[in-house]
C-alpha cells in the first residue's frame, strides 16, 4: 500500500473510534429521584438520571456558603442512571446543586436547580392558655409541638378574620410564646396557624377560644326575704350581663330556685322576682348565666331566706341549777323551728351548748351539762338555723351545791373555854364560809381557821354561852347554809371540892 493509501486507513479508524467512544465531558444530568429529603438524617437517590454519565462518578450537593454534601456508595448503574446515599442531618433547607464529576479526567455536569432539603413540618400539639376574654391582649405562655424554627410567626384565623400574633419568642424548637391582641375579636374557637421561614406550616383547627367577658355578680337588693312571700330584686348589680342572661338562686344539696319569668337584663344591672315560699332557710348563692356562651357569674352567699318568724324566749324552768350535774330545762316563748339551738352564756365564760328538743313553736327541751359551771346569772339564747336568735339576759341562775354538815368534833365545850376549837365535816364547804352557835335567840359567831371542801375548822369563845344544846349553821359566801340541829352542848365545868 502506498503512503497515501495508509494516512487514508488510519483516518478513518480514528472517525470510527470517536464515533464509538463518547467524548470526554459532554455527559449531562437531567434529573433526580427523589428531589428532596428532610434535613434529619440519610435519603437514598435511587436514580440520578442523565446521558453518558462516567463509571467513575462522584457526586455532590452544592449550596452558596455551605459545606458540600458528598455522595455516599456511589454506583454506576448504567449510561443513564446513577445511585448513592447523602446524608443530610444538620444540612441547611434550601435548593441545592446536584453536580456528578467524572474523577477519570475532572469534567463534571450540574443539575441546578436540583435537590431541595427541606425541615420537618412543624406541628401543633397544644396551646396555653387555650382561651381569652376579647377585651385586651393574651399572652400565650406555651405554643407547644415540634419544627419550630427561629423566625417562625404566629396567627389566628376564623376563617374570615386574622389575628397576627406579636412578640414571637421561639424558646425552642418545641415551645413559643406570643402575644394575640383579641380586643373586640368575635367570640368563638379560632385555629392557630404557625408558619416557619421555610414556608412550612401547621394548624392547630379549632385551638383557640375567644369568649365575652364573665358576667360578675356585685350586689343584690334586698339580700334576705321569707320563706312565704314572693319577693322582687330591685337591683342585682355587677358587669357584663348580656341580653337573654338569666338568673337563679343555688344552695348545696337543694334545688335551685329560678326567678318568676324572665328577668330584666340591663349590662350592670338585673331586676327579678323570685317564689321563696317553702324554700330552705339559709345563705344561698346568686347565680348570673349569660346564655349567649354559658359563662356564669356568683355571688356566693349573696341571698339569705329566713323563717317569717323570729324566736323570742318568754321563760325557762327550772331557772336554776347547781353545777353538780346536767339540768334539764324547759323553755317557752315564740317561733322556734326544727333545728333550733339553746345555749348558756355569761361574759368571757365559754358557752353551753345545750341538747334541744323542739316540741312546738311555743316549747322546747332542753338539757345543759352545767357541772363545774361558774356560779351567777347566766343568758339564755334561743337561735333558729336561719341564723335569727333571741337572748333572755340572766335568766338562768348556776348555783354551788348547798353546804352539808355531817360530823362535828368535838360534841361539846365549857362554859370556861375561851377558844374552843371544833372541827366540822361534810361537803360544798367553801372559801369565805362562815360558822355560828345558835340556841334560842343567841348565836355565837366562830372565827373560822381553815376550810377545804369537806372540813372546816374553827374556835368560839364558850365563856358568854349558856349551858344547852346549841344547833351549829355553816352558811357560804353565797348564802346557801346547813345546820347540824342541837349538835354542840354546853356545860358548866364540874365543881372542885
Amino acid at each position: 500500500m502506498n503512503r497515501k493509501g495508509v494516512i487514508h486507513t488510519v483516518l478513518l479508524m480514528l472517525a470510527v473510534t470517536l464515533l464509538v467512544l463518547p467524548v470526554s465531558g459532554a455527559f449531562t444530568v437531567t434529573g433526580i429521584f427523589p428531589e428532596e429529603g428532610l434535613n434529619t438524617g440519610s435519603v437514598f437517590i435511587s436514580n440520578l438520571a442523565g446521558t453518558d454519565l462516567p463509571t467513575d462518578a462522584s457526586v455532590n450537593l452544592m449550596l452558596a456558603n455551605q459545606t458540600n454534601i458528598t455522595g455516599q456508595f456511589v454506583f454506576w448503574e448504567s449510561a443513564t442512571r446513577i445511585t448513592c446515599l447523602l446524608d443530610l442531618a444538620g444540612k441547611k433547607a434550601g435548593i441545592w446543586d446536584v453536580v456528578v464529576v467524572n474523577n477519570t479526567d475532572g469534567s463534571e455536569a450540574v443539575l441546578s436547580p436540583g435537590f431541595t432539603v427541606k425541615n420537618p413540618a412543624p406541628t401543633l400539639t397544644g396551646i396555653d392558655p387555650a382561651e381569652g376574654i376579647n377585651n385586651g391582649t393574651v399572652t400565650i405562655t406555651d405554643l407547644s409541638g415540634t419544627g419550630f424554627l427561629a423566625y417562625a410567626t404566629v396567627n389566628l384565623t376564623d376563617g374570615i378574620t386574622t389575628i397576627i400574633g406579636t412578640d414571637v419568642d421561639v424558646i425552642s424548637g418545641t415551645q413559643i410564646a406570643c402575644e394575640f391582641d383579641i380586643n373586640g375579636a368575635v367570640p368563638g374557637l379560632w385555629d392557630v396557624v404557625l408558619t416557619n421561614e421555610d414556608g412550612q406550616s401547621a394548624v392547630l383547627t379549632d385551638g383557640f377560644q375567644v369568649t365575652f367577658p364573665p358576667p360578675e355578680v356585685h350586689a343584690i337588693t334586698p339580700s334576705t326575704g321569707k320563706n312565704n312571700e314572693v319577693i322582687g330584686i330591685t337591683n342585682l348589680s355587677g358587669a357584663n350581663f348580656m341580653p337573654g342572661a338569666i338568673v337563679h338562686l343555688a344552695k348545696a344539696g337543694e334545688g335551685d330556685i329560678p326567678t318568676i319569668n324572665a328577668p330584666i337584663v340591663q349590662p350592670g344591672k338585673i331586676l327579678c322576682f323570685f317564689d321563696l315560699t317553702g324554700q330552705p332557710v339559709g345563705a344561698w348563692d346568686v347565680v348570673v348565666t349569660n346564655t349567649v356562651d354559658g359563662q356564669s357569674g356568683v355571688l356566693a352567699g349573696g341571698f339569705s331566706i329566713f323563717y317569717p318568724q323570729a324566736p323570742a324566749v318568754t321563760g325557762i324552768d327550772p331557772d336554776n341549777g347547781e353545777n353538780d350535774a346536767p339540768v334539764s330545762v324547759l323553755i317557752t316563748g315564740t317561733g322556734f323551728e326544727d333545728g333550733a339551738t339553746a345555749t348558756l352564756l355569761m361574759g368571757v365564760e365559754p358557752d353551753i351548748p345545750g341538747t334541744v328538743t323542739v316540741i312546738t313553736a311555743t316549747a322546747l327541751t332542753c338539757d345543759f351539762d352545767i357541772t363545774g359551771a361558774e356560779t351567777g346569772a347566766w343568758d339564755v339564747r334561743v337561735e333558729n338555723d336561719d341564723g335569727q336568735r333571741f337572748t333572755l339576759p340572766g335568766a338562768f341562775v348556776v348555783r354551788n351545791p348547798a353546804p352539808v354538815i355531817t360530823h362535828i368534833n368535838p360534841t361539846s365545850g365549857l362554859t370556861s373555854e375561851s377558844i374552843k376549837s371544833i372541827t366540822l365535816n361534810g361537803t360544798w364547804f367553801k372559801d369565805g364560809a362562815s360558822v355560828v352557835l345558835m340556841k334560842g335567840g343567841v348565836n355565837l359567831t366562830a372565827a373560822v381557821i381553815t376550810v377545804d371542801p369537806t372540813e372546816l375548822t374553827c374556835t368560839v369563845d364558850l365563856t358568854v354561852a349558856e349551858p344547852g344544846l346549841w344547833s351549829v349553821v355553816l352558811t357560804n359566801p353565797d348564802g346557801q347554809y346547813s345546820v347540824l340541829a342541837d349538835a354542840f352542848t354546853v356545860s358548866h365545868p364540874a365543881p372542885e371540892i
